[in-house]
């Protein structure tokens, strides 16, 4: 039979290897969570903190402007959770509470927090400066929400400091200002 395996014998058991080791930390993560995790007080504030900002934003979004704003919160989570996973990845930071076992990144963070405070920023006050804006959103993140998810113990810098994320906000800000301000959305 013909096989198709261009990959070196060593090179694929040490692919092996590595990948048995992720699955075993994966398994003493899911312990972890079953034991320890789930149902304590920080696991339902991460659930509340996931679920929440989400209903507060349909309540108060501008419904005519819902596409253009969730499209720019897409974009925002997109961009916040690879930046996670890529630091939690190369251990600069670890997340003590998690929602489901095997997502390992800042779930109130990424997909609800901080997407849903930018499409908040970019409905209200449109036409403000968008740099004081990203200020605002990165000097709300980086030292208000990450020093409270540390204090709470959720969130574990290793080898990271707040304000190290500050420019990365407000990167993150002026991007997903720049998708909600596209030709093809009607202007707030």
């Amino acid at each position: 039979m013909f096989s198709y395996n261009f990959i070196d014998p060593e090179l694929a058991e040490k692919i092996e290897n590595a990948n048995n080791k992720f699955h075993e930390a994966n398994a003493d993560v899911f312990r972890l969570w079953v034991s320890d995790m789930v149902f304590s007080w920080q696991w339902w504030v991460v659930v509340a903190l996931t679920v929440l900002p989400w209903v507060f934003w349909f309540i108060v979004r501008r419904k005519e402007c819902s596409d253009r704003l969730l499209y720019a919160g897409f974009i925002t989570m997109i961009m916040a959770s690879y930046l996670d996973m890529t630091g939690m990845s190369i251990g600069l930071w670890s997340y003590n509470i998690r929602i489901f076992p095997m997502i390992s990144s800042c779930m109130p963070w990424n997909f609800t927090m901080m997407p849903v405070a930018a499409m908040l920023f970019y409905q209200y006050k449109p036409r403000m400066n968008p740099i004081i804006k990203a200020v605002a959103f990165s000097t709300i993140g980086s030292f208000m929400i990450e020093p409270l998810f540390r204090w709470m113990g959720i969130y574990n810098p290793l080898k990271w400091k707040s304000y190290y994320s500050f420019p990365i906000y407000i990167i993150i800000y002026l991007i997903g200002n720049r998708m909600v301000k596209k030709n093809r959305f009607e202007k707030p």
